[in-house]
């Protein structure tokens, strides 16, 4: 996944493959993670979370990820 995740490119044939599949939040998950450990201003690392969570982990999340349990209920406790 880093070779395919490292060029945009890639990303895009590998989002599309995804998509295709019925998996293309996986992908959109993967990316806003990977933005996030980039960032390192308070402010917009608390609304990237913020962003994430509605995004991909909230049941309510049109784009839900198929998180652990463990990690599910860990991330929903700890909602910001």
């Amino acid at each position: 996944m880093r070779c395919v995740g490292a060029h945009a490119a890639g990303r895009r044939v590998f989002r599309e493959y995804l998509r295709l599949e019925y998996s293309e939040e996986n992908m959109l998950f993967w990316l806003a993670v990977e933005d996030l450990r980039n960032e390192h201003e308070e402010r917009r690392v608390m609304e990237q979370v913020r962003l994430i969570y509605e995004d991909f982990i909230s049941i309510l999340s049109p784009k839900e990820v198929c998180l652990s349990l463990h990690a599910a209920h860990v991330s929903r406790s700890c909602r910001l």
